[in-house]
């Protein structure tokens, strides 16, 4: 199962809400899940499409994720990032103040996991994603091959 101390999640990217589909009902997972949309339309597929207000304690937040990032006084026990526009993750979200700013909101024992596109994302950005995790203490792992396409970064804090 998943990990049941996780009480806060911030998810970056609704798209059609899968991610949340996913931690609610394959993995049984009722934790307060804010979830942040730049793209209205997407929001409006989202509940209107696939329902996704079905699914309870969850908030959804219409904002460009940087934004959000800059201003955002909660801390999490997990961020998801599944930002795309088509297969290509913005460079806003690449950068290291992006990166910093998703750190500076982690609970202790908290992870980052950040879904990338193999096919659309350059070594030397994955690397600067990495790094910018390493550099701040994180302990990081790479997820090779989720689903064919994907390759996820799980970043994780160290306990207080």
């Amino acid at each position: 199962g998943f990990d049941q101390r996780v009480k806060s999640v911030l998810l970056l990217g609704l798209g059609g809400g899968s991610v949340i589909e996913t931690l609610r009902e394959e993995f049984g997972f009722d934790a307060f899940i804010e979830a942040v949309e730049i793209d209205s339309g997407m929001i409006s597929v989202a509940v209107n499409e696939f329902d996704i207000k079905r699914f309870s304690n969850v908030s959804l937040v219409h904002a460009d994720a940087s934004d959000y990032l800059d201003t955002c006084k909660a801390r999490f026990d997990l961020i998801i990032v599944d930002i795309f526009i088509g297969d290509t993750i913005p460079e806003t979200a690449t950068g290291l103040n992006f990166i910093h700013r998703m750190v500076d909101l982690l609970n202790p024992k908290a992870k980052i996991i950040y879904n990338t596109m193999r096919a659309t994302m350059k070594r030397e950005t994955l690397d600067q994603i990495t790094d910018g995790f390493a550099k701040r203490g994180l302990r990081v792992r790479q997820m090779k091959n989720v689903e064919s396409t994907n390759d996820l970064i799980i970043a994780e804090s160290e306990g207080e």
